[in-house]
């Protein structure tokens, strides 16, 4: 089977789709609200991670300048006993909190969440160096650590002044979880308004489209056999269609005007060209019986030409 448009062979029982108006509407009206909404929950994704993500970094400082000056006067008579009761319930007040490191000024461990670092310098990397030199709150992603960020924070005496550093590492992957679920609970509340504008556009489109229905059907039955100009569209609106529906109407009017003009002039011909047809009937006749008189004269004259022929040549002799 040849396909009429593209000249190609297609498989039999293939049938190539094509969409009505509602369908041609349809797909754009889809493609942009598809895309609109995953921008929109993306750009929402992002917004809302960035806001909590914050929000956590926030909570860490002002945790960590708490904890800071509730550990002056323990580094400064080097107790880690209050310390290590501190970290722990630090490490308690937040589970994004990863880790709560205390240094004293030479950068040893006092107190840790990890038992196993106390008493040991925290100083082998870089970013273990700039950390415990922190004279200020600080806040750096921790390197090699993926979703992972540190605060580090002075401690400071009245008298001693500045006795160590508070190091507290908090995790942004339970932010990033609760950002997920935000942005499903929003996919899915724009997934369903979605799916309800859908709905909502294929009715407003088949009320809308449907006074097209009857023009077309209108235009149908004249171009049927039975030229159906008695056939009258409603018209309900004043918008575009309501004008194509009143357009239709006075084209309809037009042509059965036109139609019965034609009909009556067919009448007037047809009745011109039966009265032509009686009349040159009678004239037919009349010349018949005109040739046939004629005839009969001509007969008279031969016989009457024949008479003196034979009365002359009876003279003669």
């Amino acid at each position: 089977m040849t396909d009429a448009t593209t000249g190609r062979v297609r498989p039999m029982g293939w049938t190539r789709w094509r969409p009505g108006l509602t369908g041609k509407l349809m797909v754009p009206f889809l493609l942009t609200s598809v895309v609109t909404l995953a921008v929109l929950t993306t750009v929402f994704m992002r917004a809302v991670r960035t806001v909590i993500v914050d929000g956590l970094a926030l909570r860490t400082e002002m945790l960590g300048t708490q904890l800071a000056g509730a550990l002056g006067e323990s580094l400064a008579v080097r107790d880690s006993f209050r310390p290590g009761q501190l970290v722990q319930k630090a490490r308690a007040v937040d589970a994004a909190i990863a880790y709560v490191i205390v240094l004293d000024k030479s950068g040893a461990v006092l107190a840790s969440t990890d038992p196993a670092q106390v008493g040991q310098l925290a100083l082998q990397t870089d970013f273990d160096k700039a950390m415990a030199q922190a004279d200020r709150v600080i806040r750096r992603p921790v390197p090699g650590a993926d979703r992972l960020f540190e605060v580090a924070v002075p401690v400071e005496f009245d008298t001693l002044g500045r006795v160590g550093v508070l190091r507290i590492g908090a995790s942004t992957a339970p932010a990033e979880a609760a950002a997920r679920r935000t942005a499903a609970t929003v996919l899915g509340i724009g997934v369903t308004a979605l799916g309800a504008g859908v709905l909502l556009y294929l009715w407003t489109a088949r009320r809308a489209l449907r006074p097209l229905g009857a023009v077309v059907e209108g235009l149908r039955d004249l171009a049927g056999a039975e030229a159906n100009l008695g056939a009258r569209l409603p018209v309900t609106t004043q918008d575009e269609v309501g004008r194509l529906a009143e357009a239709f109407n006075t084209f309809v009017d037009k042509l059965s005007a036109l139609v019965a003009s034609v009909r009556q002039t067919v009448a007037h011909v047809d009745a011109a060209a039966r009265r032509t047809a009686s009349a040159a009937g009678r004239l037919t006749a009349g010349a018949q019986q005109q040739a046939a008189s004629l005839e009969e004269t001509a007969a008279s004259l031969e016989e009457i030409t024949a008479t003196v022929k034979q009365n002359a040549d009876n003279a003669r002799q």
